[in-house]
């Protein structure tokens, strides 16, 4: 028994394997921020798809000429791979006229 006490604190006095020490100790840390960096990247990136199709798809119907608003918005969010009833995917275009006549 007092040899082990010895030894641990030997041990404990001994500045060898420090470095090996921290660095297993900070490895999961520094893993883990790097996939939580990566995947809010993912979500960001996911997001920003998602409003660019949308907002090019208003755009797109509210300067068409016809009266296919929803076609036209349709037409626009699948050319950025949103297409309507795949993967959950909904499309909707609502023509509420122009916003100075709703007073």
């Amino acid at each position: 028994m007092i040899s082990i006490l010895r030894h641990l604190r030997s041990l404990s006095r001994s500045e060898r394997g420090n470095v090996a020490l921290l660095s297993a100790l900070a490895m999961p840390v520094v893993l883990g921020s790097l996939g939580l960096g990566a995947e809010v990247a993912s979500w960001y990136g996911g997001k920003r798809s998602l409003q660019n199709a949308a907002d090019s798809a208003a755009v797109a119907a509210a300067t068409n000429a016809s009266g296919s608003y929803v076609d036209e918005a349709r037409a626009v969010a699948a050319r950025y791979g949103f297409q309507q009833g795949v993967d959950g995917v909904s499309i909707t275009a609502v023509d509420n006229g122009p916003l100075w006549s709703r007073r």
